[in-house]
């Protein structure tokens, strides 16, 4: 049989013709759009959903209902006190602080003390926050002891109106360690490592472990540890509303039992923590107040300096072997070069 089929001409300046199996559909550029917009909106809602808040209301309330709520806000105030460390963030600690006292609808701050002390700059860097709160709101302090309520700890809870603890919790420790000298140069002189450091100033080596300290070092230490001291026991005397030399026969650095600390002045409550947040509420006179609870989390990152840090211990290790390297760490760790409010 003949075919019929006739091919059309092509003439030049003309598109070519599409066989009809050579077409496709084409696809719908604002559907694939608007899919794609939902898909990442689904997922941000997801996120939001899961992700851990830094900030919760009890009762089944998240932060966001506060906006509705008088609120008291909860601030965690955990472990050793430093400019920044795994569970405490002087930044973050008066960021919380300074959130409150901008907050229209904030009624008291609630500080949950769980901690041995610190430094003396961050303890009363955070109880000069604590005070500004105070002044420029008019509103009150309340602080809780958790397991450890400590020199530091203490200070911090000083700017508080009223201060309450668990029955088995541990409060006090009023008192400085001025500093730690660590005299290594018998050691050193066992390894045969001799050290000589050019320097000015007869004190400008005061506390290196390669030599022992003189007498006027020590003098240095212990008038900048009782300087300290005077000023922890003022700071009490202030918040407490004691005498200093009513605060001085408790502030020789012990701690005190809950039951010890309520009987000398320390304490005002004796609770559980749930009893002490109910009370704090009442004594607001406050209906449906909301509590937002704040916790500094460490944020998890790379540290490209700790981990070269971590080679360099390594290194050192390797050239010098396990024991000496172990004996220089432990002398370095024994060291304390400034006044501390910490209880040990």
């Amino acid at each position: 049989m003949a075919n019929d089929f006739q091919p059309k001409a092509f003439t030049e300046g003309q598109g070519r013709p599409e066989s009809p199996r050579q077409k496709k559909p084409k696809r719908n550029r604002t559907a694939v759009t608007a899919g794609v917009i939902i898909g990442l909106l689904a997922l941000l809602v997801l996120l939001v959903v899961l992700a851990p808040a830094g900030q919760q209301a009890r009762d089944g309330w998240d932060s966001r209902g506060a906006a509705f709520h008088d609120t008291i806000m909860a601030i965690d105030v955990d472990g050793v006190i430093e400019e920044a460390g795994a569970s405490y963030n002087q930044e973050w600690l008066e960021g919380a602080i300074e959130e409150a006292r901008m907050d229209k609808r904030n009624k008291a701050i609630l500080l949950r003390i769980d901690s041995p002390g610190g430094t003396i700059y961050e303890s009363d860097a955070a109880w000069r926050a604590l005070m500004k709160y105070k002044k420029e709101t008019g509103r009150p302090v309340y602080a809780y002891a958790e397991h450890l309520m400590a020199s530091g700890g203490y200070y911090i809870a000083s700017a508080a109106d009223k201060i309450a603890a668990d029955r088995n919790s541990i409060v006090g420790s009023i008192g400085v360690i001025g500093g730690r000298f660590v005299d290594a140069s018998g050691l050193f002189d066992k390894l045969g490592l001799k050290f000589t450091t050019i320097h000015t100033g007869a004190n400008k080596l005061m506390g290196d472990p390669s030599e022992p300290p003189t007498e006027d070092q020590v003098a240095i230490m212990q008038s900048m540890s009782d300087e300290a001291y005077a000023q922890f026991v003022d700071i009490v005397a202030q918040g407490r509303q004691m005498s200093p030399e009513a605060v001085k026969a408790l502030a020789d650095g012990r701690v005190y039992t809950a039951r010890q600390g309520l009987a000398n002045g320390l304490l005002d409550e004796v609770m559980t923590y749930e009893e002490y947040e109910e009370k704090v509420k009442k004594d607001l006179k406050g209906k449906g107040i909301m509590v937002i609870e704040r916790s500094y989390e460490t944020p998890v990152r790379w540290n490209l300096f700790r981990t070269g840090q971590g080679l360099a211990d390594l290194l050192q290790t390797a050239v010098l072997g396990n024991d000496l390297s172990a004996a220089l760490q432990t002398v370095k760790d024994l060291q304390i070069t400034e006044p501390m409010y910490l209880y040990q």
